[in-house]
């Protein structure tokens, strides 16, 4: 009767044992499922750094990561000129400080539920920018293209980043050409060379935030330095 009695107490504790268990991974997989969309860029972020890692140097590519509070001489200004460039124009004097503050989360959050990247607003969603974020603000641009913004960002990135002596002036002539031209023959995008074309789109622009910053100087293809008078009539 005992030994009945002790086989019973023992099912009925593996029972609840086992009962446990599955509660607890039903449980995480629900928590694992909301994170993967409130965090979508995260994940993103995370691949990135995995895919990276297997790389070799000259295709080293992981996203430049932005959060909420960061300055960023570099990143945080392009980041603006973006958002400028799609209409979000009263950054406050972040603009000028390039801060990642308050009105800039506002902008991101907003523009995020603008391209379908969130359902709906919620200024935690202006917390960070990533891959899918700058994917997003990137705009095409070229040789009379307009855009006045993003040729903004593209210069900054190629004076600041990158090391060509191009003026910031939002006017995509002759030699912003030749800068992006110069800087498509020896980047990458996805493992493969980029298309010398002078065009900065989908697969310029990432190389542009995902590359490395080069260690050797830039020639200039016989422009003389700083002038946007090189790069006037190129449309603003």
């Amino acid at each position: 009767m005992k030994q009945k009695q002790f086989r019973l107490e023992l099912a009925i504790i593996i029972g609840i044992f086992f009962i446990s268990m599955m509660i607890v991974s039903i449980s995480s997989s629900k928590l694992e499922t909301i994170t993967s969309i409130d965090n979508s860029e995260d994940i993103d972020y995370e691949r990135q750094v995995v895919i990276a890692t297997e790389l070799k140097p000259h295709t080293y590519y992981s996203w430049y990561r932005l959060n909420f509070g960061r300055y960023s001489a570099d990143y945080v200004r392009v980041l603006h000129y973006m958002l400028k460039g799609w209409g979000y124009t009263s950054l406050g004097n972040e603009f000028g400080t390039k801060k990642y503050g308050v009105v800039t989360r506002e902008k991101v959050a907003a523009f995020k539920v603008r391209v379908g990247l969130v359902i709906k607003y919620d200024i935690y969603y202006g917390r960070y920018v990533i891959g899918g974020t700058w994917t997003k603000l990137f705009k095409t641009i070229g040789r009379g293209s307009g855009r006045y913004y993003h040729v903004l960002a593209l210069q900054h990135l190629l004076r600041y980043k990158f090391g060509y002596n191009v003026k910031v002036c939002g006017s995509f002539g002759p030699y912003t050409q030749w800068c992006v031209k110069d800087f498509q023959k020896s980047h990458y995008y996805n493992w493969e060379a980029l298309e010398v074309d002078g065009w900065v789109g989908p697969k310029t622009w990432p190389s542009l935030l995902k590359s490395p910053v080069p260690r050797e100087s830039k020639n200039h293809g016989g422009f003389s330095m700083g002038a946007c008078f090189h790069d006037s009539g190129g449309g603003t």
